[in-house]
């Protein structure tokens, strides 16, 4: 588990929508705030890595929020003995 923080340093508040990710081996908790006050409102997600296969595998989270799309890479691997 990866935990990620999102903060909220401009001068108006940031409406977080919706969270998707890429593939179906990482997932994510939902956004404990919505709205984040201006100047350093904050939330946080858990990512969680379930593999599915070995090697490295990637995704990308887009965040969509009031001002736009954000994006979080992730990148694992996994080696199985």
């Amino acid at each position: 588990m990866q935990t990620v923080t999102i903060i909220n340093d401009d001068s108006q508040p940031l409406e977080l929508y919706s969270l998707s990710g890429t593939t179906t081996q990482f997932y994510s908790s939902v956004f404990k705030e919505n709205i984040l006050p201006a100047y350093g409102g904050k939330t946080s997600i858990n990512v969680y890595y379930l593999p599915r296969t070995m090697g490295n595998t990637k995704s990308i989270f887009t965040i969509k929020t009031n001002r736009g799309n954000m994006y979080y890479d992730v990148n694992k691997y996994i080696c199985f003995i």
